[in-house]
């Protein structure tokens, strides 16, 4: 069986958000960190360092987030966050860690 190349077809360019979630994969799991980063395709565009959220109340993160989009927003186009990343807290970035002590 042959198979024949079909011309290229147009990708459209979108740059888009994508929140870091770093926290336990239960449901009930507080939020250890936050931070997202912005793509366009497959380059990466920007990155809102993460933030450690111990101590958060939901209402606090909903608040930064809304700050974040906003800016965001301002400067690539986009008014919310294309998906979500979830990781575990192990893998936080964040030095110095009080999860990792590192």
């Amino acid at each position: 069986m042959r198979i024949e190349q079909v011309d290229q077809v147009d990708v459209p360019q979108v740059t888009y958000g994508v929140l870091q979630v770093w926290r336990e994969m239960r449901e009930d799991s507080p939020i250890h960190a936050i931070g997202v980063e912005v793509w366009d395709g497959h380059n990466k565009l920007a990155v809102v360092q993460p933030v450690h959220c111990a101590g958060w109340l939901p209402s606090q993160v909903h608040e930064y987030l809304r700050q974040v989009l906003e800016v965001l927003g301002t400067e690539y186009g986009f008014k919310k966050l294309a998906s979500q990343e979830l990781i575990h807290p192990s893998q936080c970035p964040i030095r110095p860690c009080y999860l990792c002590q590192k």
